[in-house]
């Protein structure tokens, strides 16, 4: 029968009342394994000849992909049937003309071939919508019984864990500390009445903290005093004093007094 004569029935019937009868059309319920792939047939169960009938399949198709659809080998297509199928994303559906009539009596019909793409857990019903036409091109709405596909297995557990790490990152701080420090000497001559050889007192204090580094000439004064003949002789040096400078000052002082002594 020409594709044409098949859209003509099938319009012709849909403009005719719609007879209710006890014609059923059902798939059944499933469990499978993950990345299986799976014949679910749809059956068939009519009382009388049925010369049309259109099926449509729904499903969830991130659980199950169709991938073909063909008819069981329980039913004999010969001359004078021919049938259409649609194979859609979420959907299949089918067209079975067979002007012998559709003998079926609760036998799988419709083959439909899936593919299981879900995970472990995973489910989807499988929806069935169908309608039939008799010989006389009666339109007939058969009762459909859903079917339940499950992948076994418990439900995937992804775990994440985040781990943060804190660096603390300490600078060294190094604090340089310059201690400067001034020696001052004060160094004193003296020479006693009626002696020949002076005495010489050094008195010297050092270490004076500063805060900064002084270079500074000191000038100090040695005093000479002695007694010649009821005559007092003062001799004043000023000269920066280190030891040896001391020892030339000590060396002037006794030239001179020995010089007045023989003068006198």
């Amino acid at each position: 029968m020409p594709k044409s004569l098949y859209l003509t029935i099938f319009l012709i019937s849909s403009l005719l009342p719609v007879v209710v009868s006890a014609e059923n059309i059902y798939v059944k319920s499933y469990t499978v394994e993950s990345d299986e792939t799976l014949v679910v047939p749809i059956y068939v169960n009519v009382s009388e000849d049925i010369m049309g009938i259109d099926v449509t399949l729904k499903f969830d198709s991130n659980v199950i992909v169709a991938q073909d659809v063909r008819l069981n080998n329980s039913y004999q297509c010969k001359a004078g049937c021919f049938w259409f199928k649609n194979v859609g994303e979420n959907f299949v559906r089918v067209a079975l003309v067979d002007t012998n009539g559709i003998k079926a009596r609760d036998v799988p019909v419709i083959d439909v071939i899936f593919k299981v793409v879900g995970n472990p857990g995973d489910s989807t019903e499988l929806k069935i919508d169908a309608n039939m036409s008799d010989s006389n091109y009666n339109l007939i709405k058969p009762t459909t019984s859903n079917g339940f596909l499950t992948i076994s297995g418990s439900p995937l557990t992804i775990t994440v864990t985040a781990t943060t790490t804190e660096t603390t990152v300490v600078t060294p701080t190094t604090t340089t500390v310059t201690t400067v420090t001034a020696t001052k000497t004060v160094t004193t001559a003296t020479v006693k009445p009626n002696k020949t050889t002076p005495v010489v007192h050094v008195t010297t204090t050092q270490q004076i903290p500063t805060s900064q580094t002084t270079t500074t000439p000191t000038q100090q004064t040695a005093k000479v005093t002695t007694i010649v003949k009821n005559k007092t002789a003062e001799v004043k040096v000023t000269k920066r004093i280190n030891g040896f400078n001391l020892s030339l000052c000590i060396l002037s002082i006794l030239v001179v007094l020995a010089l007045r002594m023989r003068k006198s």
